[in-house]
């Protein structure tokens, strides 16, 4: 079939959408400047500098940090070394000893019975 130019140039919408569909053709064959620069999107992220740049350090950061500091501060301490020693089982025991005396000293305090320590009622009934 042929097409003759009379009869495209009779009917204008042929005509305007050749022209857009030659004008879409030359968009999308033209390379894009992201794909000149091969630049991700994280480099264009980070270069739209969507954050303020932080200023110098005020003077009373400065005379707080320790003299002869260096550029990282620790958060968290070592933790010093033990001076305790663990206790044998004899004072284990003995320990075990004045907890019990104290319970009975309290409880006769209380009034109850020498055996019988009082139950607290906040204790959940589920087992």
């Amino acid at each position: 079939m042929r097409v003759r130019q009379a009869d495209v140039a009779s009917r204008p919408g042929v005509a305007v959408s050749m022209l857009l569909a030659l004008a879409a053709l030359a968009w999308l064959s033209a390379p894009t400047t992201a794909a000149e620069k091969h630049q991700s999107p994280m480099t264009t992220i980070l270069n739209t500098h969507l954050y303020a740049e932080p200023g110098p350090v005020p003077d009373w950061v400065e005379k707080s940090r320790p003299a002869g500091s260096s550029e990282y501060i620790k958060l968290k301490e070592a933790q010093p070394e033990r001076q305790a020693k663990p206790k044998t089982p004899a004072e284990l025991k003995a320990m075990a000893a004045d907890l019990d005396a104290a319970a009975a000293a309290n409880r006769r305090r209380a009034g109850l019975p020498a055996g019988e320590a009082k139950k607290s009622g906040n204790t959940s009934a589920v087992r």
